[in-house]
């Protein structure tokens, strides 16, 4: 790849994210303060770190995608479902790698997407700032639309190294109704 590693280290104060990019440019390491926030389940790709979910989130109910009144049928990829996506496993390319002014990012995109029925990529956005992380996901359709819904899926530690158990909030600051999100 021109140089460029397969796994990312993103560092900015305290905090570090080690993005690995045959993973599907997902985080297999983040700490802060030298205390390690993700676990691992299981040895399968659904079950460690925090990686995307692209195109889409969750489990397909009959492991299948109805659109335009046409069934497309996908692969089952972990215990009898069709899950999280097309991106966990496949290798992504870095589009942009740059640190400086306390911010390092990574823009990382996954092409190859088995069993998807329509030509897609997917951009996977990490930036570490000072005791901050923002991820972002963007789906891209390349010849015509359809159905897409996106989401992370961190496998947090339950207890860390140090102090109590761990305590996660969100702001949300978007929230789209599936049944009218698609890619253009």
């Amino acid at each position: 790849m021109g140089g460029i590693e397969r796994q990312v280290r993103l560092a900015a104060g305290d905090v570090e994210v080690l993005v690995d990019l045959d993973a599907g440019a997902r985080a297999i390491d983040w700490t802060v303060g030298g205390v390690a926030l993700l676990a691992r389940r299981g040895a399968a790709p659904e079950e460690h770190g925090m990686y995307p979910m692209a195109p889409w989130a969750g489990r397909l109910r009959g492991n299948s995608v109805t659109w335009a009144g046409q069934v497309h049928p996908l692969p089952v990829t972990f215990e009898g479902w069709a899950m999280h996506g097309t991106g966990l496993a496949q290798s992504a390319r870095v589009i942009d790698l740059s640190q400086g002014g306390g911010v390092a990012r990574l823009l990382a995109r996954v092409d190859d997407h088995p069993g998807w029925p329509w030509p897609m990529a997917v951009d996977i956005g990490w930036e570490v700032g000072p005791r901050e992380v923002t991820t972002t996901i963007a789906v891209h359709a390349l010849t015509e639309a359809f159905p897409a819904v996106v989401g992370w899926h961190p496998w947090f530690r339950r207890q860390l190294d140090s102090g109590g158990p761990l305590q996660w909030s969100i702001e949300a600051t978007e929230r789209f109704k599936t049944a009218s999100c698609f890619a253009r």
